[in-house]
């Protein structure tokens, strides 16, 4: 998008300060717009392939993170969950899991 703005800026400002009459100002806007909806597209069409690969391998990258993340919780809460169980099952008077 940044393309087209620069392309049509720079396209109007020529045809303003270089040509005279209504015309060839008219003509040159038009292909000013044409410059920058051309400049656009291929910029678009370029940068398309290297955002989807980057997009992939942040999305990569968030899975792993979170997979290892999740993993370190469950870790946790099953050492948590074992802990409380053994001191309950100690106060309770059941002697631990391991009996």
């Amino acid at each position: 998008m940044y393309y087209r703005g620069s392309t049509l800026l720079a396209g109007g400002l020529i045809a303003f300060f270089i040509f005279s009459g209504l015309w060839p100002k008219v003509i040159a806007g038009i292909v000013a717009l044409a410059l920058s909806g051309t400049t656009a597209g291929i910029a678009y069409k370029r940068m398309l392939p290297k955002a989807r690969e980057q997009f992939e391998k942040d999305i990569e990258s968030f899975l792993s993170a979170t997979k290892k993340q999740l993993i370190e919780e469950f870790d946790h809460l099953t050492n948590k969950f074992f802990s409380e169980f053994e001191m309950f099952c100690k106060n309770e008077g059941f002697g631990g899991i391991d009996q």
